[in-house]
């Protein structure tokens, strides 16, 4: 599907067997054990973990019960999720990279050091005690809102974690474990109302933060439409949703613009010196109450 000259992406084919959909069912529909599906399929608890596996290198079944980011929300829930969403919206994450530090090593498993693979059209890159996601230019995952467009983003990346777990050995997940970070990831809003005053001759605004000096937001003409992109690697969810307050706040209730709020004090600093320069309180007849009555 393609909406404002984008790829909308997001779902990792699984490529399941009719075995492998079955057990996956039994597992997140039915919540059964492992030795009640030995016991409906008639086979051994050692096939149906072999299959628990195979689930688990294509990203079928993860688990969400701890913080895969160290600065992202908490998800609650049990293994497995649905395939992530790639239903449209305003809001679309892209350009998201990590920075992930071993917690251990499958050596049968393990690409080895300066390895290059591709999952799902994300490159990894293996280093020494740490490795590096770089998400597929075309990736976009959409949200109706800042918070789920962080929500699907959080979805899809957990599947690429758990991929790299159980197929490739590398130990990145563990409860209470700040190793994986999101360093760089574009939050950006299609369309915007915000970005009206950028006019068609692919002008760019930025602005940086005062207290990094890293970008914060970033206005432009792109792919054929106007985007207002939160930029900070850190803090892009929080600033989305700062910036949207005050443009919906713009938007409704058609507030004062600055030059007309200092207009306003002006008009009132002037009255308050005509109110002072009549006010004599020695005297009597100050012109003070004819403001009063």
């Amino acid at each position: 599907m393609n909406l404002w000259g984008f790829t909308i992406r997001g779902v990792i084919a699984f490529n399941l067997s009719k075995n492998q959909k079955v057990i996956l069912d039994m597992l997140t529909k039915d919540f059964l054990s492992v030795k009640d599906i030995s016991t409906r399929r008639g086979i051994t608890k050692r096939a149906v973990y072999k299959t628990i596996t195979k689930l688990k290198e294509k990203g079928a079944l993860i688990s969400l019960q701890y913080n895969h980011f160290s600065r992202g929300s908490q998800l609650g829930g049990v293994l497995p999720l649905p395939p992530t969403s790639n239903k449209a919206g305003n809001f679309r994450y892209h350009s998201q990279q990590f920075k992930i530090d071993y917690l251990g090593l499958q050596p049968g498993k393990f690409p080895g050091v300066g390895s290059h693979i591709f999952i799902d059209g994300n490159r990894v890159i293996f280093y020494e005690k740490y490795l590096e996601i770089f998400a597929d230019k075309e990736l976009s995952l959409w949200g109706a809102s800042p918070s789920e467009a962080l929500r699907e983003n959080v979805l899809y990346f957990s599947r690429i974690f758990h991929i790299l777990q159980a197929k490739y050995g590398v130990y990145i997940i563990k409860e209470g474990k700040p190793n994986i970070r999101m360093t760089k990831g574009h939050l950006a809003k299609i369309d915007s109302p915000e970005a009206d005053f950028i006019d068609s001759s692919n002008s760019r605004l930025r602005v940086f933060s005062d207290v990094d000096g890293k970008l914060s937001y970033l206005v432009d003409n792109s792919h054929g439409c106007i985007e207002f992109e939160a930029t900070h690697p850190t803090n892009h969810t929080e600033d989305m949703v700062r910036a949207e307050k005050h443009f919906n706040d713009w938007k409704n209730n058609n507030p004062p613009t600055l030059s007309e709020i200092m207009v306003i004090i002006k008009s009132l600093s002037e009255n308050m010196k005509a109110i002072t320069d009549t006010w004599r309180p020695d005297d009597k007849d100050s012109k003070l109450d004819n403001y009063f009555g």
